[in-house]
């Protein structure tokens, strides 16, 4: 089942945390993304709309997204360094 949701934070060093949106999902909590989960093996900036799967939990991880697509990328906070 696909969730939709927004980046919350993203790390220059490849991973980050994705909140999926309340309203189309029971599932709770920031969900743990790697950029090998992400189609294009891009990186992703705080506020992009996503689309993602829940994958399997792990002990460091028990919220995990997989198969991340990104929808919008109009609405992202773009941070320069």
């Amino acid at each position: 089942m696909r969730h939709a949701g927004r980046v919350v934070y993203f790390s220059k060093r490849g991973y980050g945390f994705l909140a999926a949106d309340k309203q189309n999902s029971r599932e709770q909590g920031d969900f743990f993304v790697h950029i090998g989960d992400i189609s294009n093996r891009r990186e992703l900036h705080v506020g992009e709309r996503v689309t993602f799967e829940v994958g399997i939990p792990t002990l460091d991880h028990p919220n995990r997204a997989v198969l991340v697509a990104l929808l919008d990328s109009s609405s992202a906070v773009r941070h320069e360094s």
